[in-house]
């Protein structure tokens, strides 16, 4: 054992991407939860933040329900009928935002994440030089983070906060919103167990932490999310499936979900998100392809995913479902085609059919009225004009 590490063998270098990917597969396990084993974990972090513990576990099938259930459940162990009548007279940020954030930012979440993860973190830097650091940090932290926190992670995260905006409103609105987003990532959060168990299991580096990381990693990756709290504590099962795509080298971006005939990820309470190459999208664009209206892709506002449905449907399709006129074609593809497109009930819409380079396909733009060139739609969305605008040096 090793209380200080400054260089690395040949062989511990030579471990370091089979040691990432063992924690991906961790990361991305769809076996149920170690309820057991996550259980012991999670009673050991609050031990070490000095916080009893609870004693209520409640298991649930997908981070949807936890992030909706716990909040609440922590709004009305403080009192949320007595809440619900001042939210009414108009205090919501003020009463359940704060009753929110004083039963769970500061009481567990915070002090699990300074005292266990901040402590091993503190106690692997001070151990470590900055040249192996960085070395294990670009081969390890971040493959494992690249292919299952940027890919599953964010991507669920982002859905929820959606889901949970459409969902809530009025007295608990305020809670609700407030509070779920503090969890811990659970097993899509592993990249720093990655790092820090490589200088421990594999270089033999003794640290005064070592209890509290091994416990917080059993925690983590036994299970889904988590929402710890005085009184009680929300855990969710892993998925039922992920399915991913990888589009760059191991690394930060280096996979992105994506499944052309069903849910990208699916969860054990039937909860599930579609995603065609990293873009979120409705169910039936996935299922029943043959039944999407054009003209309702083509007035989808968000540009990304207006691009993914003309992918799954084809431009060929679109163009032949609806009139249009080809306004003006450059032979650069990154320039493409500006087309006026009949939308039903809608005045003509302008659009550019152009290449990306950084996503290596074709986007679709909702360009102004009044251009006249593919070059000037290109050039006026990044506002510059046809002259100034020169696609290989835009960023």
């Amino acid at each position: 054992m090793s209380a200080r590490i400054d260089v690395l063998t040949p062989e511990q270098c030579a471990r370091m991407p089979s040691w990432a990917d063992e924690w991906i597969a961790r990361g991305l396990s769809c076996e149920p939860a170690d309820r057991e084993a996550w259980e012991r974990g999670a009673r050991a972090c609050y031990a070490h933040a000095g916080i009893e513990w609870p004693g209520v576990v409640v298991w649930v099938g997908s981070p949807l329900v936890m992030a909706l259930a716990a909040p609440i459940a922590a709004h009305l162990l403080r009192g949320g009928d007595d809440v619900v009548a001042d939210v009414v007279a108009g205090a919501v940020d003020d009463v359940v935002g704060g009753a929110v954030r004083d039963a769970v930012s500061g009481a567990v979440i915070d002090a699990v994440a300074d005292v266990v993860g901040g402590a091993v973190s503190d106690a692997v830097i001070d151990a470590v030089s900055g040249a192996v650091s960085g070395a294990v940090r670009d081969a390890v932290i971040d493959a494992v983070s690249g292919a299952v926190s940027g890919a599953v992670s964010g991507a669920v995260r982002d859905a929820v906060r959606d889901a949970v905006i459409d969902a809530v409103s009025g007295a608990v609105s305020g809670a609700v919103r407030q509070g779920w987003p503090r969890y811990l990532g659970g097993a899509w959060w592993l990249g720093w167990q990655a790092y820090e168990s490589f200088f421990r299991d594999v270089c033999g580096l003794q640290l005064p932490t070592d209890q509290r990381a091994a416990d917080y990693a059993l925690a983590q990756q036994s299970a889904g999310w988590w929402w710890p709290h005085t009184r009680f504590v929300i855990a969710c099962e892993r998925p039922l499936e992920i399915h991913r795509e990888q589009v760059r080298p191991r690394g930060w971006g280096s996979h992105q979900l994506h499944r052309a005939d069903g849910p990208s990820i699916r969860f054990r309470d039937g909860w599930a998100l579609y995603h065609w190459h990293g873009v979120q999208v409705p169910a039936e664009w996935i299922l029943r392809p043959q039944d999407i209206d054009p003209a309702v892709v083509l007035r989808e506002p968000n540009v990304e995913r207006r691009t993914a449905g003309c992918q799954i449907l084809g431009w060929g399709r679109i163009l032949g479902a609806l009139p249009h006129r080809v306004i003006d074609h450059d032979a650069d593809p990154q320039y493409g085609d500006l087309l006026s497109v009949d939308l039903p009930n809608a005045s003509d819409t302008h659009f550019l059919r152009a290449w990306c380079p950084a996503h290596q396909d074709w986007i679709v733009l909702g360009v102004p009225q009044d251009c006249t060139t593919a070059r000037e739609a290109a050039a006026r969305t990044y506002r510059r004009t046809a002259e100034t605008y020169h696609p290989q040096r835009r960023t």
